[in-house]
């Protein structure tokens, strides 16, 4: 299945708390602001880096919260699934989000 993204994609940092533990509460309003400022499409989990100091959990859990917080709101979401270890890059990540979940081949 391929989807073609158009409009503004914003790569969001992952949210932390002042401990640098996932701050999960903070998802909902940062999708308000997105959706309020135009954007369409949100990248998680990727392009800003904290996918790699991320645990796999940690990694289901921010994929899950989003999820949840985009479901109905207008804003497509893409989530970043690799990894340079490639047992993790295999978790259930992609079970676990499946309507959401969409595999490219090349």
């Amino acid at each position: 299945m391929t989807i073609k993204l158009h409009g503004l994609v914003a790569a969001t940092h992952t949210p932390f708390d002042a401990n640098g533990r996932l701050n999960l509460a903070a998802v909902e309003k940062q999708a308000e602001h997105l959706h309020r400022n135009g954007v369409k499409t949100v990248f998680i989990g990727g392009s800003t880096g904290e996918s790699h100091s991320l645990t796999v959990e940690e990694r289901m859990a921010l994929a899950l919260r989003w999820s949840e917080v985009v479901r109905g709101s207008g804003l497509r979401l893409v989530v970043h699934v690799g990894s340079n270890c490639l047992a993790d890059a295999r978790t259930p990540l992609e079970k676990t989000l499946r309507p959401f979940f969409s595999c490219t081949t090349q």
